[in-house]
């Protein structure tokens, strides 16, 4: 899921949503937001708020982590060094599970006529 500046979306996410979009926990981003610089959450005294370029940068960490196995060091170096590869790879991979969702849901469907 990439999130664009856009007049109808939502300008910030809790954590709460972040880590509902993501399908991580919410101390998994906490701690992913000190060991990446590139993460800047505004904050209004307790609570983080994510923008959408901060939701697609953890997408990126996601991918690079959990998805190609790397560790913290070699994704914090993957993204410094090519950002805009890792961030269309990780693009490609949400489109891709959100169509097997999506085939998924047709098959069930199908099935439920016979």
């Amino acid at each position: 899921m990439v999130l664009h500046k856009n007049k109808n979306l939502k300008r910030f996410f809790s954590i709460g949503e972040v880590a509902a979009m993501l399908d991580l926990p919410e101390s998994t981003i906490r701690f992913w937001e000190g060991a990446f610089a590139v993460l800047s959450p505004k904050t209004d005294g307790k609570r983080r708020k994510f923008t959408g370029e901060d939701i697609n940068i953890l997408r990126d960490i996601r991918f690079l982590v959990k998805e190609q196995k790397m560790t913290l060091e070699g994704a914090r170096k993957k993204l410094k060094v090519k950002p805009k590869e890792v961030s269309r790879q990780a693009e490609v991979l949400s489109k891709l599970r959100e169509i097997r969702e999506d085939l998924l849901k047709l098959k069930e469907a199908f099935e439920g006529l016979n």
